[in-house]
């Protein structure tokens, strides 16, 4: 459980805050259909991995239909690790059971992205998904 501290009274409820993060989250429409053909092109498993809190995964979960996309997920509100941590890489390396060298990491996030690298995995740092798709084309994926 999180918690935050304000030193002055505050006018909204934390279930406003709540309903307020939630309607900001927006899916990537193209993101996600792009995952689901290169699953089902490649015939590769597919796993996320999250340090975001309970609710908004959650939400976000069942919103973006992300059981469809996910073969397994690791959040760290439920395995109680967290990104840069190596052992949360190795708690999905386990449940895909595979080897980081058969794998493909990619985040948004430059030292995610560094620290899965020396883990030994194909570490892909994500800008949009037009060098997402030249890179994991380049890696002998079909991307199409």
């Amino acid at each position: 459980m999180s918690y935050v501290f304000f030193a002055a009274p505050r006018t909204f409820t934390v279930e406003q805050v709540r309903d307020y993060a939630y309607t900001l989250s927006e899916a990537w429409p193209q993101n996600l259909a792009f995952y689901r053909r290169l699953k089902a092109t490649n015939e590769i498993k597919i796993g996320l991995i999250s340090n975001e809190g309970e609710g908004l995964t959650r939400h976000r979960v069942a919103k973006f239909g992300l059981r469809e996309v996910a073969d397994f997920m690791v959040f760290s509100y439920g395995s109680h690790l967290r990104k840069p941590d190596p052992a949360i890489w190795h708690l999905a390396l386990s449940l895909a059971q595979v080897r980081p060298e058969e794998s493909i990491y990619v985040d948004d996030r430059p030292m995610f992205v560094q620290v899965a690298a020396e883990l030994g995995f194909t570490a892909l740092h994500y800008t949009s998904l037009t060098k997402l798709t030249e890179q994991l084309s380049m890696l002998g994926l079909a991307v199409a």
